[in-house]
């Protein structure tokens, strides 16, 4: 029937048995070729059918994950460019459980970790700024009580000598005019920004009269 048939194979043979020959039967099976090898096409379809579509998926799947990870790349060197500036106050936020995860919450522990040093040494910084400056107040101030008692000595020297010069020259005054030179000379040295006036009484008159002055004395009317 333009059929084409495979190799013919024996499948079974009549051996006969025991006393029995046997007719000296065969069993032939033929099969024509398309209806052997259309399930070998059939499968050999869907297995580049199932092959197109596991590489579409496992391309999929890689691209996927391949974006994934530039990006928390990506985030991982904008935030080590932050902290390379000095920006201590960002955090890598990529929320994964891989390898990627791991680093980027190792690289905000250590965020962390230089965060708390950094405070920890403009603590130490500011309390060593605040006991300088308290330091240093305490010397200034020091320094002026030192400077004022050291003027009032210089001050109080001056006048012990000043007083003793007078004294002198007050004791080998010959008559009252010269004492009263004596007295006002001195008097103005010792009262530089002062005033003043000395006033003796009249034995005759028994009135006070204005002997000498100094500084700035509006004189009395008469």
């Amino acid at each position: 029937d333009g059929i084409r048939y495979r190799e013919i194979n024996f499948l079974a043979r009549e051996n006969g048995y025991m006393d029995f020959r046997g007719n000296n039967w065969a069993l032939i099976m033929g099969l024509p070729v398309e209806e052997v090898l259309t399930p070998a096409n059939v499968l050999w379809g869907n297995s580049i059918l199932i092959l197109l579509i596991s590489s579409a998926v496992s391309t999929g799947i890689i691209l996927l994950f391949s974006s994934r990870i530039t990006k928390a790349i990506k985030k991982l060197s904008i935030v080590a460019m932050d902290v390379a500036g000095g920006n201590l106050d960002v955090n890598a936020d990529v929320r994964s459980h891989d390898e990627i995860g791991q680093l980027a919450e190792t690289f905000n522990k250590m965020i962390y970790d230089l965060k708390a040093s950094r405070n920890s040494v403009m603590d130490h910084t500011n309390r060593l700024e605040d006991m300088v400056a308290n330091r240093t107040t305490e010397l200034k101030d020091a320094y002026e009580q030192l400077t004022m008692r050291a003027n009032a000595l210089e001050k109080k020297n001056k006048e012990t000598k000043l007083l003793s010069e007078m004294n002198n020259l007050h004791q080998i005054s010959k008559t009252v005019e010269e004492a009263l030179i004596v007295i006002r000379t001195y008097a103005s040295q010792l009262f530089a920004y002062d005033s003043g006036e000395l006033l003796m009484i009249d034995a005759e008159n028994k009135l006070l009269e204005n002997k000498i002055s100094w500084g700035n004395v509006v004189p009395a009317l008469d």
